[in-house]
């Protein structure tokens, strides 16, 4: 799979998922759920071939840190409450990353 397309798959997967988890207001929701994705894809794409680990710690590395920033950002744009954020960024990243493995 490209990056592009890995992306585009994130974002189909990511956004859905983030307005129904993050809740109102979903045009804020929406937003923040693109930018996160289009912010954290990217250096997550890179880092799985930059970082010389196992692929079982390269991912969670990986998943940890992109779910933390996205999380920050569900925070600081929409504004969500901090457990909600988190909640919001693992249920996205869960859900593309579990499809992503299974489609591999």
């Amino acid at each position: 799979m490209t990056a592009g397309a890995a992306l585009a798959l994130t974002l189909a997967i990511e956004v859905p998922i983030a307005v129904l988890a993050g809740g109102r207001p979903r045009t804020r929701v929406v937003f923040a759920a693109l930018a996160a994705s289009l912010l954290t894809h990217p250096l997550a794409w890179w880092a799985n071939t930059a970082i010389p680990l196992t692929f079982p710690v390269r991912a969670a590395l990986i998943e940890v840190a992109v779910a933390l920033v996205e999380a920050a950002l569900y925070r600081t744009l929409v504004p969500l409450p901090a457990w909600r954020a988190l909640l919001t960024s693992c249920l996205a990243n869960g859900a593309s990353f579990g499809l992503g493995l299974w489609l591999a």
